[in-house]
């Protein structure tokens, strides 16, 4: 039996069209470090001012990415 991949440690922006996913890229990853991981995402929650918290649940944060024009 092959090993699995590990699947899970990034958080992927998903393309809808016409209530279809068309296209899947990574939007936030590095928490797997070869066969170690750092964190595992487990959620996600889009705040009024745009920005979005990401639950870890490996290491017990919470990150907010936020975006900034031209940088």
């Amino acid at each position: 039996m092959e090993p699995l991949d590990p699947v899970g440690y990034r958080v992927t922006f998903v393309k809808i069209e016409g209530g279809r996913a068309v296209s899947y890229e990574p939007f936030a990853q590095g928490w797997l470090k070869g066969s170690i991981a750092a964190g595992r995402p487990a959620d996600v929650l889009v705040m009024q001012d745009g920005s979005l918290l990401v639950a870890d649940d490996k290491a017990g944060r919470i990150y907010r990415i936020t975006y900034t024009a031209g940088g």
